[in-house]
């Protein structure tokens, strides 16, 4: 059987080649974890799945940042990081791709440096418009990369 195909649950097709991901990682919040140790692969079939526990939503970016270098193609953050913070993950992984600081960030995007840096750690939610001026000034048009998956977990597509 080839490996999973995101849009099928049948076996992988010709058509769906492009959407075919073999490597899934899923960040969880644990209190008291540690992600150096608290973290599981799960190996079969060309497919795999990374788990990985941090204490504190501060502690998901490196380990996400970590994870896309491992080859991550798809990453979920669950649940317990709720949108807010999961947006927060999301922009500053952005940032810290394109090797910018707060500071240029924030003077592109025309907003205080204490409200992205607010927005970053997941302690403010940003207005739409002052996320379109992110996503404008890290690249993007909107952040199409991001997916809410009913009010409980997010899908970050990375590759």
């Amino acid at each position: 059987m080839g490996a999973a195909c995101f849009r099928c649950s049948n076996r992988t097709s010709a058509q769906h080649r492009l959407l075919m991901f073999t490597h899934y990682g899923f960040i969880f919040l644990g209190p008291e974890t540690d992600p150096t140790i608290d973290r599981t692969s799960i190996e079969r079939g060309g497919f795999r799945t990374d788990l990985v526990a941090v204490p504190n939503p501060a502690a998901a970016v490196p380990v996400a940042t970590e994870l896309v270098d491992s080859g991550v193609q798809l990453l979920e953050l669950c649940g317990a990081f709720g949108p807010t913070c999961a947006l927060g993950v999301v922009l500053r992984r952005a940032r810290l791709d394109r090797g910018c600081s707060l500071r240029e960030v924030a003077e592109q995007a025309d907003v205080s440096l204490s409200h992205l840096s607010a927005v970053e750690r997941g302690l403010s939610e940003p207005s739409s418009e002052v996320l379109a001026a992110l996503c404008r000034s890290l690249g993007s048009r909107s952040p199409s990369h991001c997916r809410l998956r009913s009010s409980s977990s997010v899908l970050l597509s990375v590759r």
